[in-house]
């Protein structure tokens, strides 16, 4: 799978989850603690898009990126 395709498949299932949770009405402090991390990972994955979308605009190689991404952490 294009890595940008599973970025993009993984921000569509975190988002779905938060929503999820969300929508349960009573949150317990478990399902809190669960957005937040929801959260933090999705803005990390729309980062690493945006970064992606900027190699591509600009012809820099995705492996460029994706070695980035590892020293990182990601």
């Amino acid at each position: 799978m294009d890595p940008s395709s599973e970025v993009l498949r993984r921000i569509n299932e975190l988002a779905a989850q938060r929503l999820a949770l969300w929508s349960k009405g009573h949150l317990t402090d478990q399902d809190r603690e669960r957005i937040s991390q929801i959260t933090m990972e999705l803005d990390r994955l729309w980062e690493k898009r945006r970064e992606e979308r900027a190699a591509s605009a600009h012809g820099m190689p995705l492996r460029r990126i994706l070695a980035g991404d590892l020293r990182r952490g990601g």
